[in-house]
């Protein structure tokens, strides 16, 4: 993929990040020294989706990491449905932050990123400083991976997961923008509308923290 120059100087650029499960494909943009930043797409989508995103994190000095998920990446795609639980998934948050040299970072989901998110954030409260999570998909069309296998992988999420057992509660500053929420939070909570301005919201939101 090639690096991508954004509208003010900010460069999107390729990354691998390799963990046990295989290697994820990703896309960063922002200073290495900066506050980290782990953005999860969502169904049918990649890492690119959260390019305005990316964008605005680092215009404002965060370091941004996207990665393409489990199915989404070439190299992490496994055939059986049941290597799509969400279990799996968390476990890849952990294992790419890892890797990246990330202790304590800020995550962000939409769709199924966010439903990642959510477990992820529950279940290490220690590495995660703050969840932001977007129920829905933005408006109009999003990139997908373009071969039919990657397809057939992303709908594994769907087939492998009945969300029982996941009745944790988080405890870290959450921001969730769609329907409210507030019984399964009880750290600092913000709630808002979906709207256009999410880098707007996220912004605002890891700045309080």
């Amino acid at each position: 993929m090639a690096s991508s120059v954004l509208d003010r100087g900010e460069t999107i650029t390729p990354l691998r990040i390799p963990t046990a499960a295989g290697t994820f494909d990703a896309v960063a943009a922002g200073p290495c020294n900066g506050r980290k930043v782990l953005l999860l797409h969502g169904f049918p989508q990649s890492g690119i989706a959260w390019k305005g995103q990316l964008q605005a994190l680092a215009r404002a000095g965060y370091r941004a990491v996207a990665p393409d998920q489990r199915g989404y990446s070439p190299d992490v795609r496994p055939l059986a449905v049941e290597d799509y639980w969400l279990d799996y998934a968390v476990d890849d948050v952990v294992a790419m932050a890892d890797a990246l040299g990330w202790y304590r970072f800020d995550l962000v989901g939409q769709d199924w990123g966010a439903a990642v998110g959510w477990i992820a954030a529950a279940r290490y409260t220690h590495r995660v400083r703050t969840l932001a999570t977007v129920s829905l998909p933005r408006p109009g069309p999003q990139p997908i991976p373009e071969d039919s296998q990657a397809l057939e992988s992303a709908l594994n999420w769907y087939r492998a997961n009945d969300f029982l057992g996941y009745g944790h509660r988080v405890t870290v500053p959450t921001l969730f923008i769609a329907d409210n929420a507030p019984d399964w939070v009880t750290g600092p909570y913000q709630w808002e509308q979906f709207s256009p301005g999410i880098s707007e919201l996220l912004l605002s939101h890891l700045g309080r923290f």
